[in-house]
């Protein structure tokens, strides 16, 4: 199977499953019959264990966003003091590719 991404970047890809960023891997055409065997796995479950856990999954994600929206604004905003902030907008007004600083 031929891995792909977003950005149909086959090294991205593999970084991205390296460190556990992504969790599986197909071919576009693949995708809607892959999900599907995910959710029979998981509809083979008990289902007040899946009920609950989604319930927790779900209200971690509801709550998330609260603790860490002052944390990524700061960072948002400390990010546009940088010279990749500003190479980047000029090189999209410029139409060129951005040259960022390795940290």
């Amino acid at each position: 199977m031929d891995a792909t991404s977003a950005t149909s970047c086959r090294s991205c890809t593999l970084e991205a499953a390296e460190p556990g960023l992504i969790n599986y891997v197909c071919a576009k055409e693949d995708i809607v019959t892959e999900v599907r065997k995910i959710a029979v796995e998981i509809a083979a479950n008990p289902g007040w264990a899946v009920r609950w856990s989604k319930a927790t999954v779900n209200k971690q994600f509801k709550t998330q966003p609260d603790q860490i929206l002052l944390l990524s604004i700061t960072y948002e905003a400390a990010t546009m003091m940088t010279h990749d902030y500003k190479e980047a907008a000029t090189a999209f007004s410029e139409r060129h590719e951005p040259e960022f600083k390795v940290l």
